[in-house]
Parts: C-alpha cells; structure tokens; sequence
C-alpha cells in the first residue's frame, strides 16, 4: 500500500509526462514551440485584489521557482537582440497577445499567474511581462518588469528590462510582426515615461535606468 505523499509524487510525475507528450504532439503542426498545458491551472476570480493599494503585491507575480518557468528554463535559450530559442527545435518562444476584456471580461484588470500564462500561451502586456521576467531571472539574468505611461494617449504599458553582456535590453511583445522582440533599452520607449519597476525581490520601486 502506497502513503499518501508516493501517491501525490507518481500523480505529479504521470502529470509531468503527459504534458511533455501534448508538446510533442502539438509541436509537429506548430510555427513556434508550444508549452506543457497543465490541466491543474484554475483561473482565480479575484481579479487583482492588490489593484486597492497599488503599492504591495507586485513582486509576488514574479516566479522563477514555478514548475512551468523552470520547464522553459531548462529548454530555451535566450539571445540578445533576438528572443527566447528553443534548443532541440530552435523554434521561438512566442506568446499570443491577448487582452483581459477577451479574457476576463468579468474583471477590470487582472494579472494572471506565470503559471497560466506559460500553459495557455496567452496574456497582455502585464501578464507577458511577469512571465519573460521569471524566465529571464531563472535563466541568470537580472531583470525588472517596468511600467510606463503616455501622458499624450492616457495609456500604460508593462515590459521587461534585463542586463545582458553589460547593456539593459527591452524585452517586449510586437504586436507588428507579432512575437517577443529583444532589444537594446531607449528611453521614453514607444513614449511611455518609464514610471515604476519591480521583480521577486524589490517591490513597486521608482524607476530607474541605472538599476
């Protein structure tokens, strides 16, 4: 007779091997790589309960631990100035835009976990950005995601900084080609004045391009 914590490691395990033959099935008619979708992942109806205070629960969407990260971690490889490669295919990682009132139209805003949106494929800007950032700091690359704002259209906009070879590179989703770009950090980037920046270690800090 099995114990209770062997049956929850040969669940996880069967769980981790059928994910990895949906990647393996999906991939043969697929432009990019495609990621394990896990079942398991529910979507919280919360919405962003943090949004009341806007300044606490930023870096808790930062996840370079969670399984799903770790998976692209051990499997992709980044290139500055080009993207997130994947090393047996050379496919690029690329994630779909998509906005919370297609998504959650129950919801105002919503950020997804990094976990959803590595399953799913999907997301906007916030939820793009959480995501390349716990990837890029689970790769060894210092990053922040930062938020901007258009004081001309009344818009924001969330991407990632990270350093790489001693230069700061954006990393963004395009919606013109469309998939993830890399490049080298502008200010006033797409004309948003860079506002504030955080990962898993610094909460909601002022910008600041010397980071």
């Amino acid at each position: 007779m099995i114990t209770k914590g062997e049956f929850i490691i040969n669940v996880k395990l069967f769980a981790t091997i059928v994910a990895i033959i949906i990647v393996f099935a999906v991939e043969a008619s697929s432009s990019y790589e495609t990621a394990p979708h896990d079942q398991s992942v529910s979507y919280r109806e919360d919405c962003a309960p943090w949004i009341k205070s806007y300044t606490t629960g930023y870096s808790k969407y930062i996840q370079p631990d969670d399984p799903i990260i770790r998976w692209f971690a051990a499997r992709v490889t980044f290139k500055i100035g080009e993207g997130f490669f994947f090393n047996e295919t050379g496919r690029q990682l690329n994630i779909a835009y998509a906005s919370d009132r297609d998504v959650y139209p129950e919801c105002a805003e919503y950020w997804q976990e990094v976990a959803i949106t590595g399953t799913t494929l999907k997301g906007d800007c916030n939820d793009l950005s959480t995501f390349m950032c716990s990837l890029l700091i689970a790769k060894g690359y210092p990053a922040m995601v930062v938020r901007g704002y258009n004081k001309t259209t009344h818009q924001g906009h969330m991407w990632v900084e990270c350093k790489a070879k001693g230069e700061n590179y954006i990393i963004d989703f395009d919606q013109r080609l469309p998939r993830i770009s890399c490049m080298p950090r502008v200010p006033r980037y797409l004309g948003y004045d860079e506002d504030y920046m955080f990962n898993d270690v610094f909460e909601r800090i002022d910008y600041d391009p010397d980071w």
